[in-house]
């Protein structure tokens, strides 16, 4: 997806207010020593969801698409899939090694 920041965020905004509140601790440690731990706290107590089905789906007047040749889709809608993503492009983040090593589910 492209798109200017602040389009998304009204997007999210209008359709999922719920979530911008509870990323906003998370926005204020960006940055600092905090941000990792601000991080965990916040993405261990979000719901899971479908940003598809709960942002975009909702909006499709507000939505563009393009056809693009060359380029991939992957749907990320678990770690696994982030993970095998990774792995396709080669990837090695510094995050890798721990994100393997944690127990699936």
């Amino acid at each position: 997806m492209v798109g200017h920041l602040d389009t998304f965020l009204r997007l999210v905004w209008d359709a999922a207010a719920d979530l911008v509140i509870a990323l906003d601790p998370l926005r204020r440690a960006m940055g600092t020593d905090h941000e990792a731990g601000a991080a965990e706290t916040v993405y261990t107590t979000l719901p899971t969801l479908s940003f598809a089905e709960r942002v975009l789906a909702p909006a499709p007047e507000r939505l563009v698409t393009v056809r693009v040749k060359g380029v991939e889709w992957s749907d990320w809608g678990n770690p696994q899939r982030v993970l095998a993503s990774v792995r396709r492009a080669g990837w090695q983040p510094s995050w890798l090694e721990r994100v393997r090593l944690a127990p699936a589910g």
